[in-house]
């Protein structure tokens, strides 16, 4: 099934990463990472992006930016693509440099966008390329230490919840002990676990507005149970192993040992009655 857009919303602050395919290098020398400069450089002129964070590795980048005009996809190909046939050229090599599509995340508070900057500048240091963020060249730090910033770079963000040049320069002096990653990790692994609540939560509405079979719903708690899934998410679209397996183990127990139709299993279920059939037939 082809994959939606991303719905960017302008004036919104995302941050982006970009990792090479395998974790294979996708920057082999300084010429490679000047060259991608000059892409971001062009995408944001070109489509409205300002940057407010950046940072180069080896294999991979990360970018914090704010679409101006909503639509943060269009920079991106500009940046991406391009960089990747020039790659691919000068290095001799084929196929495909990015891994997957780009990794997109609202920033949608103040002490998110703080630390998430403070983290992006501490990639080499926790990568043990340099001693401190101020040691490395191909970052943003430079802007947030009093240096010139680019047309096509905005730090007013940062500049006004800090307030004062002081304040900004202690903040982003560089905390590598990886407080700020965990803090990161946990905001992710929490939206993620609302994510799942909410579709749940719509599942369960869904149900409970048919006549269930009690079969059903007594089996479904317990194989819930069974994969430490959230109660209703089997019942959800989502396509994770542990939530697939489930599906295949509940289908496969209603009908072979509960005796029920497969077409009651698929209404329950939200599916069609040939899917039933297609994760059956894996027991035959």
């Amino acid at each position: 099934m082809p994959r939606g857009p991303r719905g960017d919303r302008e004036g919104e602050v995302y941050h982006v990463v970009a990792r090479g395919v395998d974790r294979a290098a996708v920057f082999r020398d300084r010429a490679d990472q000047f060259e991608f400069m000059k892409g971001v450089r062009r995408g944001c002129r070109l489509h409205g992006l300002q940057i407010i964070a950046f940072v180069l590795m080896t294999n991979h980048v990360h970018l914090v930016g704010c679409p101006s005009n909503g639509r943060l996809g269009d920079s991106l190909k500009m940046i991406l693509g391009p960089y990747a046939l020039w790659f691919n050229k000068r290095h001799a090599r084929c196929g495909h440099l990015w891994q997957n599509r780009y990794f997109s995340k609202r920033c949608d508070t103040d002490e998110y966008l703080l630390r998430l900057v403070r983290y992006v500048h501490a990639n080499p240091v926790r990568a043990h390329l340099v001693g401190t963020p101020a040691d490395y060249e191909f970052s943003s730090w430079r802007w947030y230490a009093g240096r010139s910033v680019p047309d096509w770079a905005d730090i007013r963000m940062p500049q006004a919840i800090l307030r004062t040049p002081e304040a900004m320069r202690d903040f982003f002096a560089g905390d590598c002990s990886g407080g700020d990653r965990t803090f990161l990790q946990e905001r992710e692994a929490q939206e993620r676990d609302a994510i799942l609540r909410a579709r749940a939560g719509k599942r369960l509405v869904r149900v409970a507005s048919l006549p269930a079979d009690p079969i059903l719903v007594e089996l479904a708690a317990a194989v819930e149970s069974e994969f430490r899934i959230i109660p209703g998410e089997m019942a959800s679209q989502a396509r994770a192993s542990s939530l697939v397996a489930a599906r295949h183990e509940f289908i496969r127990k209603a009908v072979f040992d509960r005796r029920v139709r497969q077409v009651e299993v698929a209404r329950f279920l939200g599916l069609s009655t040939s899917q039933v059939s297609r994760s059956l037939a894996r027991y035959r």
